[in-house]
């Protein structure tokens, strides 16, 4: 019988892994998770991918999902989150599964449950606060404003606001729309259609309004943002832990860890610059330019003679004397010759010159030596981010320090206006209200008469007094003659004498009413106003004027060293137009004044990053100088949520060999100036080398490189 270890160590659980896959309004985000020891972990998140139309959300499901690296590759159960407008009460729309079908089917997507964003919020927070939670929860969206409202803990009035030009006053319009008793003061908003700068300024904003005047606020409301990052590891935690625990890998009993170490921004730039960054092999040296062999040296030509030596002719001279005459004086005494004295005067002179010449050329002679380098080609291609958070550019992860420039501009654009508006006057007239009960009634101004299909109102509040009993004994209804006015405009609304009409909801055996004389008057016609359409084109048209134009300012800063790339980033600082909705008229206009945004760097940082990044390809023994890389670089992408554009940079430098001059120097001290070239050349470092020597005119008698190291200037290039 075989007996289990008793020292055996357990086996490490082997984890799960899903995917979960956010689609917002127009983006796609993913992300890998896993479940492992009782604990969600969240590995990694992709950057949120751009979709239109729904036929393209394929393709931007399937670039988030290749942003989750190899780990990712055999992961196919699948946890979605979904905006409000996905579902209904019975599930998931039926056009919406179609698009579910065809997404799963086309990418190898096993679901395994699906979360709705508000509801996922809401679901956080109660576990964080208890039954008790009281908050809104609210949601941007391009065309509308979501607002759900819970209280006690529970699900309540969930309302959708049309969107406008102030994202502001759409929430006050939507809190007004929440009469039902007091409203809770803590609400939480978010929005994938937003920059996180936008979503921001609009919480300063609604902190600084008072919203207690016109609302039934339990006190000044306080408002915070949730990013996308805390969205997503809300899903995990919501949806990923009911996953979890109905797979049976998670104990419903015991606490449940989410390990939140690693940052979903952080995960999903590392996921980029990876992708960005040149491989291995790209970083690699390049054998194409490697040094070759160095030659044999080759041993010095002989030396040939280049100076021409002078001789002069002999000449026969008389002998002198053996012995000098005697003369009263002491010493030799010189023979009187006068040709003599003439050759001994030519040849010292000759010799004389020739000393001086020798001497002279020693002092004034110099040489400039110019030796060409054998360089080496070097080239490379480097995708680059430029990152205004970076405080040092880096080789590694492809991050080129920069800064961030920003320009304003400001404009006017006139529009036509096309929406219609009907106008008119209402119908007015009188009725004898009828009061067949036993009390006095007093009906208040704007009481709603009906009759004849047509509506009225009273004009002001009316006592009419109760019924009463004749000498008969037959009881007549209190009476009272009222003026109403018609509620739509138009000539519809006539109406013509003796017509019954009841009162507001009140049956006709209390409370009825009758037309005195017609009711008459009413008139319309159509005129042309002023629609929200209208103002929305022509807000767009004239931002996007605007942005031309500050791009293209912004693109005019550049110069002197300095580079600009655009990030497409643009925010509507203000907006006013000359009219409201609704008011009639041909033409309007609007005023507008917008920051655009660019990511600035300068030459100099790029040339001295990409200096390191040739460094590590150059063949041994050889440097690159900074002057000599030359740079070519095109933007790629503009990334609207962080600021960052990506760019290529084609390199190309010459690699010079790590010369040696002041030993090759001293090696052609003083030698001839054919030698001194043979020495240079023989260097396997050189291409070419050439001697100047000065003055010419000496060069040519004495053609060496002088001895004085001080006179001998050598040139690399």
């Amino acid at each position: 019988m075989k007996l289990p270890g008793l020292f055996s160590s357990q086996e490490p659980s082997i984890p799960e892994r899903f995917f979960l896959i956010y689609f917002g309004e127009h983006t796609v985000r993913a992300g890998l998770w896993q479940v492992q020891d009782q604990k969600l972990d969240l590995l990694t998140t992709s950057t949120p991918q751009p979709w239109k139309e729904e036929s393209a959300l394929v393709d931007a499901t399937d670039h988030a999902l290749q942003q989750l690296g190899k780990d990712s590759e055999q992961v196919k159960q699948t946890l979605f989150a979904l905006e409000p407008t996905w579902v209904n009460q019975q599930g998931i729309l039926a056009d919406k599964k179609t698009v579910f079908q065809n997404l799963t089917k086309e990418l190898s997507l096993e679901a395994v449950g699906f979360v709705v964003i508000p509801e996922a919020i809401i679901q956080y927070q109660l576990n964080r606060k208890g039954t008790s939670l009281q908050c809104f929860v609210i949601e941007v969206l391009a065309e509308r404003v979501s607002m759900t409202i819970v209280k006690n803990g529970k699900l309540g009035q969930q309302e959708m606001v049309g969107r406008s030009q102030n994202v502001v006053d759409d929430i006050k319009e939507g809190f007004a729309r929440f009469q039902d008793g007091s409203l809770p003061s803590l609400v939480f908003l978010y929005s994938a259609f937003l920059t996180p700068e936008e979503l921001d300024e609009a919480r300063q904003r609604l902190l600084e309004l008072d919203l207690l005047t016109d609302n039934t606020f339990m006190q000044q409301p306080t408002f915070e943002v949730i990013t996308d990052e805390q969205i997503i590891e809300i899903i995990l935690q919501t949806g990923g832990r009911a996953v979890a625990e109905a797979k049976h890998l998670l104990d419903p009993a015991q606490p449940v860890m989410v390990d939140a170490t690693a940052s979903p921004a952080l995960a999903a730039e590392e996921s980029v610059s990876e992708e960005s960054l040149p491989s291995d092999e790209e970083l690699a040296v390049d054998s194409s330019v490697l040094p070759p062999a160095s030659p044999t040296r080759k041993g010095l030509p002989e030396s040939a003679t280049g100076m021409n030596t002078t001789s002069f002719d002999e000449q026969e001279h008389d002998e002198f004397p053996a012995v000098a005459q005697q003369s009263g004086r002491k010493g030799l005494k010189i023979p009187h010759h006068p040709v003599l004295f003439g050759v001994i005067g030519v040849v010292l002179g000759l010799l004389l010159l020739a000393v001086v010449f020798l001497l002279s050329s020693g002092q004034v002679m110099s040489a400039v030596v110019d030796v060409q380098l054998k360089s080496q080609p070097v080239t490379k291609q480097l995708a680059l981010k430029l990152d205004p958070t970076a405080n040092v550019s880096d080789p590694n992860t492809g991050i080129l320090k920069a800064e961030v420039v920003k320009q304003v501009v400001s404009g006017q654009k006139t529009g036509e206006a096309t929406g219609k508006k009907i106008i008119g006057d209402k119908a007015k007239g009188k009725v004898t209200l009828y009061n067949r009960t036993s009390s006095p009634k007093t009906f208040e101004a704007g009481t709603t008469l009906t009759g004849g299909g047509k509506q009225f109102v009273l004009d002001k509040a009316e006592t009419v007094a109760s019924a009463s009993t004749g000498s008969n004994f037959e009881t007549r209804p209190g009476t009272l003659e009222a003026t109403i006015t018609a509620v739509d405009i138009g000539s519809e609304s006539n109406i013509a004498k003796d017509v019954e009409m009841t009162i507001g909801t009140f049956s006709t055996d209390t409370y009825v009413a009758k037309t005195t004389d017609a009711a008459a008057g009413g008139t319309s016609r159509e005129i042309k106003a002023l629609s929200q359409k209208d103002l929305d084109d022509l807000a767009a048209a004239l931002k996007k004027e605007l942005n031309e134009q500050a791009v293209k300012q912004l693109q005019d800063q550049a110069g002197s060293g300095r580079y600009i790339f655009p990030t497409n980033r643009l925010r509507v600082v203000s907006t006013k137009f000359s009219d409201e909705v609704g008011k009639e008229t041909n033409t309007f206009s609007v005023e507008m004044d917008v920051e655009a945004e660019a990511v600035s760097y300068s030459a100099q940082e790029l040339k001295s990053l990409a200096s390191q990044v040739v460094a590590s390809s150059v063949p041994e023994g050889y440097t690159v100088a900074e002057d000599q890389i030359e740079l070519l670089t095109e933007p790629v992408s503009a990334a609207t949520s962080s600021a960052q554009v990506s760019i290529n940079t084609n390199i190309t430098a010459k690699a010079r060999p790590q010369a040696k001059p002041e030993e090759w120097e001293a090696e052609i001290l003083g030698v001839d100036e054919q030698a001194a070239l043979a020495i240079l050349k023989g260097k396997p470092e050189v291409e070419s080398a050439t001697i100047s020597l000065q003055p010419a005119f000496f060069a040519r008698i004495l053609s060496k490189v002088p001895k004085d190291a001080a006179k001998v200037e050598m040139k690399l290039r």
